[in-house]
């Protein structure tokens, strides 16, 4: 456990040296893919299924976004 920490951190510490313009282009990419992958299951999947994911998304998103953004 204490290994995937580790390699969680250095990730951050490597996201927080970018520069500016860096990562808000990686947010853009990022986002851009979310966009385009829900689209993708939006028009695959039944309406009751991309519901769920849906639903799971933003129950998992509410405490982080809150956390990050509580700072």
């Amino acid at each position: 456990m204490a290994s995937i920490v580790r390699w969680y951190d250095s990730r951050i510490e490597k996201l927080r040296q970018l520069p500016k313009y860096q990562l808000l282009l990686l947010i853009t990419v990022k986002f851009l893919a979310g966009v385009a992958l829900g689209l993708l299951l939006a028009i695959w999947l039944p309406i009751e299924t991309w519901w769920i994911f849906l639903v799971v998304a933003v129950v998992i998103a509410i405490p982080l976004y809150a956390k990050i953004f509580s700072k």
